[in-house]
């Protein structure tokens, strides 16, 4: 069984199924009820991810969506792109406002080139670097001097937490760990989502940041006269600012060379202040506008679209590759395509089997012409089940999966095969009557780890009693063990006389 799901690669889609899941999770009898519905109207040949889509799109009709009402999904839509629009006004209005104040010239103080420049291409440049450290420390350790400001921040952040709980009563601090707790539960679910979108709302920020200061800055140069001088104390000469400036240049200095100052207009424009600007030059201080503007769009510009195109593809191609495939979805798979199966096509012959030492093929069962696409799955037996229940174990799995194993294994859980094929789901049958410890689970959930496909496992009960059938309480109690488990989990086979 294939618990893949990826409807249409739509952000709504990701948020409609999340909260149809929640309501089915606060009422389990209702969703089993409207999913049995659902499940006898979809076509027999619907393999899982065609199921889930066809799911989705009855939950939204009986939610209202055709007569006009809201889902969360869309609401969830409208916001991001709310949230996008006013952060990219935001930046704009930011960019041009400092462009604005940096560019002030009265007619007697010009303005002051290296402020300028730290402005228009200075704060450009170091976002750029900023954001390629976030690229590239994402998937690796950071540097210490960060682990220590975030170990610092994190600190005061938990602290001024726990005064605030203090002050706060107990119905209220109970309803904000139970909100913090989906947080974190969601933001693991969707953490390279979350990452891809926040990555590219700075995009847009950044983006929009230095389209305002390109905007002021033309506008001012073009709406008003602005003069530009150079002064520092350190005072360097001509010869030092010329070689900055040529290597700022170097980009478009052989399409554009009047946008490359020379000698003569660094040193035209050079400002000492007890001589003021009266024995300069007007076309000397007016001709560095060129070179900013093409300063700020090489440098400034054209880098911050290059990365709002790649994070918006990124995003894109995120939303498109994020998948539901948690227990949820797995358990949902599984009783849509119980749902469907008819009951004469859970049958199948009992038949001796024959085991070699590790793997055996499953035996020769041959099957009617199914009307529905073959669920492939394996059976693991656990090596301590005695063999005179080996039969029974696969008839039971058999019925309740709804075809035969594709091959069968008598394993030792701690000792996994290699070469398991990872996109095969496994159903795994394990002596319940004793309750999980804590080593057990790790164990069980490595092997869910290592699965794209769910890990069902088969409860079995002393084989001395019931022929080996699992009861309710054990059962209940390996059930709520593993649903304590992080996802990716393995999932509880309720066993025959338990399946619903």
């Amino acid at each position: 069984m294939t618990a893949r799901y990826k409807p249409y690669g739509k952000i709504s889609d990701l948020a409609d199924t999340e909260w149809f899941l929640a309501q089915d999770a606060g009422d389990t009898e209702g969703a089993r009820i409207r999913n049995k519905r659902i499940a006898a109207l979809i076509p027999p040949e619907n393999v899982d991810a065609a199921s889930l889509h066809f799911w989705l799109n009855e939950r939204r009709k009986q939610a209202g969506r055709d007569s006009g009402r809201i889902l969360p999904g869309d609401r969830v839509v409208s916001l991001m792109k709310t949230g996008i629009v006013l952060l990219g006004l935001l930046g704009f209005l930011a960019g041009f406002s400092v462009a604005a104040g940096v560019l002030r010239y009265d007619g007697l103080t010009p303005v002051n080139l290296f402020h300028a420049l730290f402005v228009l291409v200075g704060l450009p440049l170091i976002s750029l670097v900023l954001t390629l450290l976030v690229l590239l420390f994402r998937n690796r350790k950071m540097p210490l001097a960060y682990r220590l400001f975030l170990s610092c921040f994190r600190s005061f952040f938990l602290r001024m937490q726990k005064g605030a709980e203090n002050r706060m009563s107990s119905e209220i601090r109970i309803l904000l760990q139970a909100r913090a707790k989906n947080l974190d539960t969601f933001s693991g679910r969707y953490r390279l989502l979350i990452f891809s979108f926040v990555f590219f709302v700075f995009q847009v920020s950044g983006f929009f940041l230095v389209l305002g200061l390109l905007s002021g800055f033309l506008l001012k140069v073009a709406a008003s006269d602005l003069a530009f001088a150079w002064q520092s104390t350190l005072n360097p000469g001509a010869e030092v600012i010329h070689g900055l400036m040529t290597l700022l240049a170097m980009p478009w200095s052989w399409f554009f060379p009047q946008a490359v100052p020379d000698t003569s207009y660094i040193e035209g424009s050079r400002l000492i202040l007890k001589e003021g600007i009266a024995h300069l030059e007007a076309r000397h201080l007016s001709s560095w506008w060129s070179f900013l503007s093409m300063a700020l769009l090489v440098y400034g510009f054209l880098p911050r679209l290059f990365f709002l195109v790649f994070a918006r593809w990124r995003f894109h191609r995120t939303v498109m590759e994020t998948e539901i495939k948690d227990s949820r979805i797995h358990e949902l798979c599984f009783f849509l395509r119980q749902s469907i199966a008819s009951p004469g096509q859970n049958k199948i012959k009992k038949e001796p089997l024959i085991f070699d030492e590790k793997m055996s093929s499953a035996p020769a069962v041959q099957e009617e012409k199914e009307r529905f696409p073959r669920m492939l799955w394996d059976l693991w037996i656990n090596d301590e089940i005695p063999e005179s229940l080996h039969g029974t174990i696969l008839e039971n799995t058999g019925a309740v999966m709804g075809s035969p194993p594709r091959s069968i294994l008598c394993m030792d859980t701690e000792n996994l095969p290699e070469n398991a094929e990872a996109s095969c789901s496994r159903v795994l049958a394990l002596e319940v009557f004793m309750p999980p410890v804590k080593e057990d689970l790790q164990l069980l959930k490595s092997m869910a780890e290592k699965n794209t496909s769910p890990l069902w496992i088969w409860p079995v009960g002393r084989p001395d009693r019931n022929g080996g059938e699992a009861s309710p309480d054990d059962i209940r109690i390996w059930d709520l063990r593993l649903k304590a488990l992080s996802e990716p989990r393995p999932l509880m086979h309720k066993g025959v006389n338990n399946e619903a």
